[in-house]
């Protein structure tokens, strides 16, 4: 999932006075984890060292949809255009936990929104909020069932069998946020997102590999509003060939409470408490340079069904992955 979660007012500045409860009800339909979401190699941590990924992310959004996957009744006419430069930086450290490998993660990005609602546009450019992850931990637990296409393990290019990571990741409003403004680069509340990882690899190079996450947000006190808890998952399957590794991945998210807000009006205009679902296919192509350390990612996606969010038409995040 491109994981961007954009604070927007969705309107022009007429139509926010006419309906503040809806305008201010679309600070919900937010969905976060790592900059590009999770697919291939999920629980897989690298050897001791520091790493680097630059990530460019665009989406496209033609409408804002409430329940049912349908286009807003107060906002009908809507469409949104997003982009991202980012740069995460990975630290495995040179020690042990319990068995497996520890890192850790700060991801900083830069955010350009544009809102459009009728013949009015609005541009927000600025820092977005930053994705900290202090501890995770990740693990190989042995073949459990994989049959990789040798016996004789020195001979095995991948890491065959089942591996876990579980982690902590935090996202720290530090994007720019005022009460009012049309568009947002900052949801002004910090996100606490426990999660849980796995990667299967058996056969000729097939992988299986995915992430279940737990979105906890704290109240954002300028605005007087509160986003319900999110449970949500990111899964993918990919084959191997050669140097390059191929595969759909698909992006699930569940709003499990309502929305709150201390404004009555606002509270009042939320559609089903204003709870968000997101269910968003991928494909993702992925190419290995071992020699260089380098590794370059495309993934293309588009959401199949949402509700009380953005729904995406399109998007794609182009990756490059490198050591220090």
């Amino acid at each position: 999932m491109i994981r961007s979660k954009i604070l927007t007012r969705l309107c022009a500045l007429m139509f926010c006075m006419a309906q503040p409860g809806v305008a201010r009800a679309t600070e919900g339909g937010q969905f976060y984890g790592p900059i590009g979401g999770v697919d291939q190699r999920a629980a897989l941590i690298p050897q001791p060292g520091t790493y680097g990924l630059f990530q460019y992310v665009h989406s496209r959004s033609k409408e804002y949809v409430g329940p049912d996957d349908k286009t807003h009744p107060g906002i009908p006419d809507f469409k949104l255009d997003f982009d991202m430069p980012n740069l995460s930086i990975l630290h495995v450290w040179d020690r042990t936990l319990w068995g497996g490998n520890v890192a850790s993660i700060l991801s900083v990005s830069y955010a350009r929104s544009c809102a459009a609602m009728g013949a009015g546009e609005v541009c927000e450019s600025s820092v977005f909020d930053t994705y900290v992850e202090p501890l995770y931990w990740g693990r190989h637990l042995g073949l459990k069932g994989a049959r990789p296409p040798s016996s004789d393990p020195a001979t095995w290019q991948l890491p065959y069998g089942l591996s876990v990571g579980v982690g902590l990741a935090f996202m720290v409003p530090t994007g720019s946020y005022e009460v009012g403004r049309i568009t947002q680069t900052s949801g002004n509340a910090l996100i606490t997102i426990p999660h849980v990882d796995f990667t299967y690899v058996t056969g000729k190079g097939t992988e299986f590999s995915g992430r279940i996450s737990y979105n906890i947000s704290q109240k954002n006190d300028d605005a007087g509003y509160k986003n319900g808890d999110v449970i949500g998952g990111d899964f993918s399957i990919s084959q191997y060939f050669g140097l390059w590794q191929i595969g759909p991945s698909l992006t699930l998210a569940r709003q499990l409470e309502d929305d709150k807000s201390d404004d009555p009006l606002i509270a009042a205009s939320m559609l089903d408490g204003n709870r968000m679902t997101l269910v968003q296919p991928g494909l993702v192509f992925t190419r290995y340079f071992p020699q260089k350390n380098l590794v370059t990612s495309l993934k293309l996606v588009t959401d199949l069904y949402d509700e009380n969010r953005t729904k995406t038409d399109y998007g794609f995040v182009l990756r490059v992955g490198f050591k220090f």
